[in-house]
């Protein structure tokens, strides 16, 4: 097989498993894509939860102490307040008293002067009552007429306190301030955080830069989330462990895993399945048209498969018939003109030679004719040089240049009426067929017969980044009509043609043997431009 043939078989194949290639990946992709999106989708979906989750926590934490703050409020109107230091007063603080996590409540006066206090014991405590307050936050907070919760306390009896305080008013006036000690223990947490570990989530609750209230230790690798309580600032951080994401997605991972190799193994199937229909078929039938091109006409390559494939293959078969039959007759025609013919010219001319001694004999008209007849023989020597040669069977590269400057000599050494003007570059190397000179001097030659004695005569050469142009440019009257369509394909060689015609068909075959083409356009004279691939110098 040909290297061309065997390039192209190599390019298909390369291109199919490219195109599959590309297929598996853009379906991994595509499946990676996807599982991104939902990992994504399932860790924003774990992350929420955990913010909601810290968000509850921080709003019921928060209603917790607006409501102590209200209840504060709402006992900051008993008027039995007003009389500092009296047993009403201090009923009127047991009241407070009754609240959950309450373990001390006070009244300060207007000046800032303890005046009244419960603690745990019930006891008053006489060291307190007449100290100076007004240096404590919620004090100084509450006469400037503010409800205020204090920042975490650590109180003498070890527990960690905040102090609500409210402003007691008299005629709108404030005459002093209601202050209650609240517990911020486990106990005040637990309707808002639960008491009890769910093994998957840690809360901690954290003000002041210290820890206030812990579940569990956080996880080393787990989803945060946190919120603030708008009245104290604390942060309620609750971390969930990352394992119940982790098995979510692994789930997720294994469908995916599953659909992708079913996937691409029904590619792999599919890819298969084209490769031996069809790519397979391709490289037979690539395979049959180089024989075919080789004049291997004997060479079986059935294709099979689908319904198509077989009407392919008996067109194959009847083109490969009809080529035979074809290469057969083209041959038998061939020799016919070169064996019997040409013996018998010969004899024609040798016995006109002898009747030239007769100075009454014209004899002038029946040489002309045989000469025609031993030209028109040589033309059908080189259709056989033609047929038996392959399309790619060209020498090593020529230089264009240097064909065209031997011609053209010959062609002014012929014809020395004719000027030529020449546009050529130093050298355009192409890979053409061995012939191609004969193909250049014969569109001299009909410029020479058919153009007039005074022709002039523009040749160029052109190279191009692949091709290299030759053009050829008279202005004459022109190629005659049924010349131009035997080059044209418009018209068949006939006995009813000359030379001439025959000769620019053998052009054209010459040409595309060397796989170029011809263009002909004959305004204002005539143009013939060939063009043919280029090629590198072996030198």
């Amino acid at each position: 097989m040909s290297l061309a043939y065997t390039e192209k078989l190599m390019q298909l194949r390369r291109k199919f498993l490219l195109s599959l290639a590309l297929l598996c990946l853009v379906i991994t992709g595509v499946l990676f894509v996807t599982f991104e999106s939902q990992r994504s989708a399932a860790i924003a979906d774990a992350q929420a939860d955990v913010d909601d989750t810290a968000n509850q926590m921080a709003s019921t934490l928060d209603q917790q102490l607006r409501e102590s703050q209200q209840t504060l409020h709402v006992a900051a109107d008993d008027p039995r307040l007003l009389d500092h230091g009296s047993d009403e007063q201090r009923a009127a603080m047991e009241t407070i008293w009754d609240l959950d996590g309450v373990g001390g409540v006070s009244v300060v006066d207007g000046e800032g002067e303890m005046v009244n206090i419960l603690t745990e014991d019930g006891d008053t405590s006489e060291n307190v009552i007449g100290q100076d307050y007004r240096d404590r936050e919620y004090v100084t907070r509450a006469l400037a007429g503010d409800e205020y919760v204090s920042e975490p306390i650590l109180a003498e009896t070890g527990n960690r306190i905040v102090v609500l305080s409210v402003p007691i008013h008299d005629d709108g006036e404030i005459v002093g301030t209601l202050n209650a000690a609240l517990y911020i223990d486990g106990a005040f947490f637990a309707s808002a955080v639960g008491t009890e570990a769910t093994g998957e989530t840690a809360v901690v609750v954290t003000g002041s830069g210290e820890t206030l209230f812990e579940q569990r230790e956080p996880y080393a690798e787990g989803i945060s989330g946190s919120a603030t309580v708008p009245t104290t600032g604390w942060v309620v951080t609750v971390d969930q462990q990352e394992s119940a994401v982790t098995e979510q997605i692994q789930q997720l991972a294994i469908v995916q895993l599953g659909s992708g190799v079913i996937l691409l193994a029904a590619v792999a199937g599919f890819g298969g399945w084209i490769f031996r229909n069809h790519i397979r078929q391709t490289e037979q039938l690539l395979t049959r048209l180089e024989r075919i091109e080789q004049r291997q006409y004997d060479h079986d390559l059935s294709l099979t498969g689908s319904p198509e494939w077989n009407e392919i293959d008996d067109a194959v078969d009847r083109l490969t018939a009809t080529l035979d039959r074809r290469e057969q007759m083209l041959l038998v025609l061939n020799r016919l003109l070169r064996h019997n013919l040409r013996n018998t010219l010969n004899v024609v001319i040798g016995r006109t030679e002898q009747l030239e001694v007769d100075e009454n004999s014209d004899t002038e008209g029946v040489t002309e004719a045989c000469e025609q007849l031993l030209t028109l023989s040589d033309r059908a020597r080189m259709t056989e040089k033609l047929l038996t040669r392959g399309v790619t069977d060209h020498g090593a590269p020529v230089d264009i240049v240097t064909i065209v400057e031997r011609q053209v000599t010959d062609f002014q050494d012929e014809y020395p009426g004719a000027t030529v003007t020449l546009d050529l570059p130093e050298s355009a190397f192409a890979a053409v067929d061995p012939d191609f000179p004969m193909a250049v001097e014969e569109l001299l030659t009909n410029v020479g017969e058919h153009a007039g004695p005074q022709v002039h005569v523009d040749i160029a050469v052109r190279q191009l980044d692949d091709t290299v142009s030759l053009t050829i440019h008279d202005d004459g009257d022109g190629i005659p009509t049924d010349e131009q369509q035997v080059l044209s394909g418009e018209r068949r060689i006939s006995p009813l043609h000359h030379s001439g015609g025959l000769g620019l068909w053998l052009v054209d075959w010459i040409i595309s043997q060397s796989g170029g083409r011809v263009e002909l356009r004959c305004e204002s004279g005539t143009t013939v431009r060939i063009t043919v691939p280029a090629a590198e110098s072996d030198g």
